[in-house]
């Protein structure tokens, strides 16, 4: 499932569904993420309706504002819906990868349109067990605290008094009870590993709830993809 945006930051279905549900984190893949504009209209011009899944379209705001900005911008379940449609109207067009052109027979009338060049998506592998420790880890935790000053700040410094380094907090409402918040925090480690495990047990009695949500080998991070190359006159002939 997709889980975090390079660009557009969390996903907050997969968020939700991990929050609410029995499955753990496994395994991750950051993968390079690339969008075209998939279009049968002769020109530009002539598209009146974008289609794309919500964070491609957010992905592609500031190209969509600057090239189409006339045209209605509608959401979609998946880039391959968004295909489907492009497919059945000229004057459409869909956000989606290259092989959604190919897929639906639809023509590519941009590519690399997203507004970030470095844009990438971590993908998480659910299932019931996480995985055994690699050397080279990352934990995924939720918890609540209760409503008092300090709450938040106390479970913060469990992980700092035991040397846990967080790389990434994120804030959901709570489905329990209106105006009240869970965290989602990634930090370096295993649960395994002892200093991991000493912040865990100390942040369980700080925290109102905490739940591990999976212990996995961290996700390479793919290099940007490279830029287009200047674009060269003719050469000059010598005398």
């Amino acid at each position: 499932m997709p889980f975090e945006n390079s660009t557009e930051g969390a996903v907050s279905m997969t968020s939700d569904a991990l929050l609410e549900g029995d499955l753990l984190i496994r395994q991750e893949y950051v993968l390079p993420v690339s969008h075209c504009l998939l279009s049968r209209a002769p020109t530009l011009a002539a598209i009146t309706t974008i289609y794309s899944h919500p964070q491609a379209l957010a992905q592609c705001r500031n190209w969509i504002a600057k090239h189409l900005p006339r045209a209605q911008v509608v959401q979609t379940s998946s880039t391959a819906a968004a295909a489907r449609e492009a497919h059945a109207d000229e004057q459409t067009a869909a956000i989606g990868a290259d092989i959604a052109a190919e897929l639906h027979d639809v023509p590519i009338k941009r590519k690399n349109i997203q507004d970030r060049r470095e844009n990438a998506t971590r993908f998480v592998v659910l299932a019931q067990n996480d995985a055994p420790p690699s050397g080279r880890d990352r934990t995924t935790l939720a918890f609540g605290v209760q409503h008092h000053e300090g709450a938040l700040r106390k479970v913060l410094t469990d992980f700092e008094d035991a040397g846990v380094n967080l790389t990434r907090i994120e804030s959901r409402p709570s489905r329990k009870a209106p105006w009240q918040y869970v965290f989602l925090v990634d930090v370096e480690g295993h649960r395994s590993d002892p200093a991991l495990g000493a912040a865990l047990a100390a942040a369980k009695k700080s925290a109102a709830f905490l739940k591990v949500v999976g212990s996995y080998p961290r996700g390479d991070t793919p290099a940007p993809a490279p830029s287009k190359p200047a674009r060269r006159g003719p050469a000059k002939r010598r005398a």
